[in-house]
């Protein structure tokens, strides 16, 4: 798990919530990189990646989403099997970081999408945050959360949650969830970061984001 330390926060936002209701996600493609360009065809959007930072392959997001949900489960066996089960709803759709993985602090982006259902409770998505913020608060992470807030990347509205987290170097780990209900997926954008110069790179890399 050291490995993925720079990273793993921002992983245990995109576990998935993991509820009954909903079946497991049909075979969708993962999407394709040609430079630094992002292009999904199915959820129809391209986005443009910052430019050289380096794109986990799939191993290693799987790799990395495997340490996200073990330490996250706590050694607990339903919890574990919770997560076990969001992963058949979840397409992990890439995971772009700047620096090299065991770097600590290595500003990132994750894109997920997870099957949905109002079967859940889940009609737009500030009902899908809701309940991962729910989630969150029972793990024995202290997240210091902010408000729930809107905003249009790409033409489509995103639900937004701000959250940090103690760095333990005096500073602090700072995350943020972009979340759109799309074809019947929450679509999840989740960027991590240090500071505002990170913050500028990947704020840039979301307005980028287009749907067709």
């Amino acid at each position: 798990m050291k490995q993925y330390r720079g990273i793993l926060l921002a992983v245990l936002l995109c576990l998935g919530i993991g509820l009954a209701g909903c079946k497991a996600a049909p075979k969708i493609d993962l999407g394709k990189v040609e430079g630094n360009t992002y292009t999904h065809d199915y959820f129809d959007f391209t986005m443009e990646l910052p430019e050289d930072w380096l794109i986990a392959d799939e191993d290693e997001l799987l790799a990395a989403m495997e340490a996200g949900a073990e330490f996250m489960a706590e050694g607990n066996k339903e919890k574990r099997e919770a997560f076990d089960f969001a992963s058949l709803k979840s397409l992990n759709l890439f995971l772009t970081y700047q620096y090299p993985l065991g770097t600590v602090g290595n500003p990132n982006i994750i894109c997920v999408a997870e099957k949905v259902s109002i079967l859940q409770g889940i009609k737009n998505s500030r009902d899908y945050l809701n309940i991962v913020k729910t989630q969150l608060e029972a793990t024995s992470l202290l997240y210091t959360f902010g408000e729930f807030g809107e905003e249009t990347l790409g033409g489509k509205q995103f639900s937004t949650l701000a959250l940090s987290m103690d760095s333990g170097d005096g500073g602090q780990f700072l995350l943020k969830y972009y979340v759109t209900i799309h074809k019947g997926y929450a679509l999840n954008l989740i960027i991590f970061y240090r500071d505002e110069g990170d913050l500028d790179t990947l704020n840039k890399a979301l307005q980028s984001l287009s749907f067709r």
